[in-house]
């Protein structure tokens, strides 16, 4: 079996009143940093002006037998 790391995306989650908003990032590189991701997340969250609620990441491996 073979693993192939695929592109992932970002759900950022924002308080807006009594609701939460979720803006989604995609298409991130299997290379992209943690730490990279969260400052390109930070920053989209200052343009919006909103509370931050959480950031997570997901990654996807596709698996070939």
């Amino acid at each position: 079996m073979t693993a192939v790391d695929q592109a992932g995306f970002c759900t950022i989650a924002l308080t807006s009143g009594d609701s939460t908003v979720s803006v989604r990032i995609a298409n991130l590189k299997p290379t992209a940093t943690d730490a990279d991701i969260y400052s390109v997340a930070s920053a989209l969250v200052l343009l919006l002006d909103l509370p931050l609620a959480s950031i997570t990441r997901s990654e996807r491996t596709l698996l070939n037998a």
